[in-house]
């Protein structure tokens, strides 16, 4: 299972629909099973600073599929955005309450320059 950095900032653009697929899968490749799971992923200005994006399970933005976890917001939600960079991580609670950090990283808003109604 990899866990750790994300190396490159995830990038939203302020104005647009995100969407963004990633793979979950253990040391053999093969895909995780994600029965039962609840995914949450918070972007904040720095750490302990208010939630700028809430991710989640439960909101409908996080969706958990075998070997994947697809992160999406509208462009309503996008254009809401003021801060331009920003820390967040992901956290999966299993089942029976144990909760791991999946990955964590920096994200990178590039500002709308068109702007239509």
């Amino acid at each position: 299972m990899s866990i750790g950095i994300l190396a490159e900032p995830i990038q939203i653009k302020q104005g647009d629909d995100f969407h963004l697929e990633m793979t979950w899968e253990d040391d053999s490749a093969t895909p995780i099973d994600t029965s039962g799971l609840v995914a949450d992923m918070h972007l904040k200005s720095r750490p302990g600073a208010a939630i700028l994006l809430d991710f989640s399970t439960t909101n409908d933005r996080i969706t958990l599929g075998t070997g994947t976890i697809t992160l999406d917001a509208d462009a309503e939600t996008t254009a809401a955005l003021r801060v331009t960079s920003g820390v967040f991580d992901l956290q999966i609670t299993y089942p029976d309450g144990r909760i791991a950090t999946l990955f964590s990283g920096t994200f990178k808003l590039i500002l709308d320059v068109t702007v239509t109604q």
